[in-house]
C-alpha cells in the first residue's frame, strides 16, 4: 500500500465513486524486493490494484520466497525460532521511504519449513 496524491477526487462530484479497480500494469508501482533471499522469482501474474479517493493504492502480490533462517532448539519443545526478513525499495533510500508490514491473514500466511 502506498500514497500517490495523483489518483486523489472527491467522490461526491464523481457520482460517488470513492474507490476504483485497475490491472496492476496500468499504475506506477514501487519496486519492493525482499534482499538476502535464497531463492527468488519475480515473476507475477496480472493482479488488481485497488485505488481509494484518497490517493491510496493497494497492491496484493503472492511470491514464493525462500529465506535462510537459522535455527536453534536448545530450550525444546520450548524453543522460539524467529526469523528476519529483508525488503528493499529499488532507487530510494531508507530516509526517503518507510517499509511498514501489514500482516495478512492468518489464513493467507503460509510457511513451509524444511528440515
Amino acid at each position: 500500500q502506498w500514497v500517490d496524491p495523483r489518483f486523489r477526487w472527491i467522490p461526491s462530484v464523481n457520482g460517488g465513486i470513492s474507490e476504483i479497480a485497475a490491472k496492476s500494469s496500468a499504475v506506477w508501482q514501487p519496486d519492493v524486493y525482499p534482499c538476502e533471499s535464497e531463492c527468488l522469482d519475480l515473476s507475477q501474474r496480472e493482479s488488481t490494484i485497488q485505488i481509494r479517493h484518497d490517493g491510496n493504492l493497494i497492491l496484493d502480490v503472492d511470491q514464493v520466497i525462500t529465506y535462510n533462517c537459522p535455527m536453534n532448539f536448545d530450550a525444546f519443545p520450548f524453543d522460539r525460532q524467529d526469523c528476519l526478513l529483508c525488503f528493499a525499495l529499488d532507487g530510494f533510500s531508507g530516509s526517503s521511504v518507510n517499509l511498514k508490514d501489514t500482516p495478512p491473514d492468518k489464513r493467507e500466511l503460509r510457511v513451509q519449513t524444511i528440515f
